[in-house]
């Protein structure tokens, strides 16, 4: 048998084999969904302020900070945390309508205040709150676009950032706007 023939047998009989891998490579890889997210949070354990959320597959970590300072008026305010969620079921309402992701959610913030929001001039406040609880995104969850989040979070709170003194424990609620990229 010459060369030619040769490649042209191997050709037939590979050619199948070689075409069913790059389908099934092209089959198993999930549509990519949204890398990070940015936007606007206010409650407790997730923080009030901006956030950054970088997500992990079905998780996401997210990153939230506000701070207010003025110095001539001696008012500091500011509170800052880190939370993770992860997705437990993503699914629509009316017929491919309308995304909705069911997700567990927990985290740390860290809470100063001085002089401002209820505190006596001078006063200082430090709050860290903590807690796991549950939550829902409406929008799209797992695409680019705007995400809704509404979560209920078990949260107990100290006083203090070293030297906890135990405040409180109870359901409380966070909720969040941010736009995945």
């Amino acid at each position: 048998m010459s060369f030619r023939k040769s490649i042209l047998v191997l050709a037939v009989l590979a050619g199948p084999t070689v075409v069913s891998a790059g389908v099934l490579a092209e089959q198993a890889e999930p549509a990519p969904g949204p890398r990070y997210a940015v936007g606007v949070s206010l409650g407790w354990v997730v923080a009030n302020g901006l956030s950054y959320r970088h997500y992990l597959g079905p998780a996401y970590v997210q990153g939230t900070f506000a701070g207010m300072i003025d110095k001539e008026v001696d008012e500091e305010y500011v509170d800052a945390s880190i939370s993770y969620g992860r997705y437990l079921n993503q699914f629509e309402l009316g017929a491919g309508h309308f995304p909705v992701g069911v997700k567990a959610v927990g985290g740390l913030e860290l809470e100063h205040k001085q002089g401002i929001f209820g505190n006596d001039p001078g006063e200082v406040t430090n709050k860290t709150h903590t807690g796991v609880g549950l939550g829902v995104d409406f929008g799209n969850p797992g695409a680019r676009g705007m995400v809704f989040s509404m979560d209920i979070i078990y949260t107990a709170t100290f006083k203090g950032f070293r030297d906890w003194e135990f405040v409180e424990l109870g359901l409380l609620p966070s909720a969040s706007v941010h736009y995945n990229f």
